[in-house]
C-alpha cells in the first residue's frame, strides 16, 4: 500500500527551505509513499525540482485564492487527494483547519498553533532549538529515528546556473576576485538595517577591491535602486532580477553573504555560504539563525528586543534603537573576519 504523505508550509520562503530536511528524512527512512507540498507561488521555484516531492500544490492565499470561498475549494481539493498523513511545520490557524477539512487521520503540528486541538499529534515547538531541528521533531510520532545527517541542500539546474553566468558576465564580475553578497531586503520593514549604512558597508568594501552583489526579490526593487545611487560605487545589482534558485546559485559564488534576518541567510545555508546576519526587532535565540556554515551574528541587548516573533512595519517605541545601534564597523569587521577565515 502507497501512503498519501502532504507537508503544509504556505509562510514565506526561508521558511519553506528550513522545512526540506523533513522530506529528506522521510525519503531516508520510509518507502512506499507519494509526497505533495502545498506553498504559496512565489516559492515554488524552489520545491519544483527538489528530489523526494512528487507534486507541489500552489495555494495563492493573498491574491486569487483569497477568501472563505476559495479556502473551502483548497479544502475540498486536498480532501480528495486522501492523504494518510499531514506534517504542518506552519503555525497557523488555517493550515490547521485545512488539515482537518482534509480529513487525514494523521496530523502532526505545533502546539504554537492556537488551532493546535485539530491535530491529532501534538508537537512541543521548543525555543531553544535551531527551526530545522524544531521541524525535523515533527517526525516523532512517526518512531523515525533520524538518518541522514541533517543539512539543508537546493536542487540547482545547469539551467540556473547558467543564467546566473550570463548575469555574472553583464555585470563584469570577475571569478578570480572575492565577492560579498548583500541582501538589504525583508518583507518587515523593522527587520531591514538602516540603507545609508548598507551603503557605507558596500563603499567600504569596494574600497578594498572586494566586489559587491546585491540579492533579493521584486518587491526589494526600489531599495536596490536606492542604494546603487548611494552608494556611487559599480556593484552588481541582481534584485529582482533573479529565481530564487538562481539566488542562491550567485550566494554560492560569494565569499561571504550579509543579510538581514530573512530567506537568504537560508539560501546562503543551503549553498554553503559564510553569514553575517543582522538581528534588529527579532532575536537570533528564536532558531532562525544560519545553519551548517561558519557565521557571525550581529545584534544588541536591549530590553524592548525582541518586540515580537516577526518584524513590524515600525518600531513599536517609535526609536528603532535596535537597528540603529549597529554599526557599519561592526558589521565589516565581521565580514572581513569570515573572508580571511578567522
Amino acid at each position: 500500500m502507497k501512503y498519501h504523505v502532504l507537508i503544509i508550509q504556505t509562510a514565506y520562503l526561508g521558511d519553506v527551505v528550513l522545512s526540506l530536511p523533513l522530506i529528506d528524512e522521510l525519503r531516508a527512512n520510509l518507502t512506499e509513499f507519494e509526497l505533495d507540498y502545498l506553498a504559496i507561488p512565489s516559492v515554488m521555484n524552489i520545491l519544483e525540482n527538489y528530489p523526494g516531492i512528487d507534486h507541489v500544490i500552489p495555494y495563492d492565499k493573498r491574491k486569487s485564492e483569497r477568501g472563505f470561498q476559495a479556502f473551502i475549494r483548497k479544502a475540498r481539493f486536498l480532501k480528495d487527494q486522501h492523504y494518510d498523513l499531514i506534517l504542518l511545520p506552519h503555525r497557523s490557524w488555517r493550515s490547521a483547519i485545512l488539515a482537518k477539512w482534509a480529513g487525514a487521520p494523521v496530523r502532526i503540528g505545533f502546539n504554537k498553533s492556537w488551532a493546535s486541538f485539530l491535530y491529532t499529534h501534538v508537537i512541543p515547538y521548543e525555543e531553544n532549538l535551531h527551526e530545522v531541528n524544531r521541524n525535523l521533531s515533527l517526525l516523532k510520532p512517526l518512531g523515525i529515528l533520524l538518518k541522514k545527517k541533517t543539512g539543508l541542500h537546493l536542487a540547482i539546474s545547469p539551467e540556473d546556473s547558467e543564467r546566473v553566468d550570463a548575469f555574472w558576465q553583464d555585470s563584469n564580475l570577475k571569478k578570480d576576485s572575492p565577492c560579498v553578497a548583500i541582501a538589504p531586503g525583508s518583507v518587515w520593514a523593522t527587520k531591514r538595517w538602516l540603507p545609508d549604512r548598507f551603503a557605507q558597508l558596500i563603499r567600504e568594501l569596494t574600497d578594498e577591491g572586494i566586489q559587491v552583489a546585491l540579492i533579493g526579490g521584486p518587491a526589494d526593487e526600489q531599495l536596490g535602486r536606492e542604494l546603487e545611487t548611494s552608494a556611487q560605487k559599480n556593484i552588481a545589482n541582481f534584485i529582482g532580477k533573479l529565481t530564487p534558485r538562481e539566488s542562491a546559485e550567485a550566494i554560492r559564488r560569494c565569499g561571504v553573504l550579509v543579510s538581514n534576518d530573512s530567506a537568504p541567510v537560508h539560501l546562503a545555508s543551503a549553498v554553503g555560504t559564510k553569514v553575517v546576519e543582522i538581528f534588529g526587532p527579532t532575536v537570533s535565540k528564536f532558531g532562525f539563525t544560519p545553519f551548517g556554515v561558519s557565521h557571525r551574528l550581529v545584534e544588541k541587548e536591549l530590553d524592548c528586543r525582541p518586540c515580537g516573533d516577526h518584524g513590524a512595519n515600525k518600531c513599536p517605541l517609535g526609536t528603532f534603537d535596535c537597528m540603529k545601534s549597529i554599526s557599519v564597523t561592526e558589521v565589516y569587521r565581521a565580514v572581513k573576519e569570515l573572508l580571511n577565515g578567522t
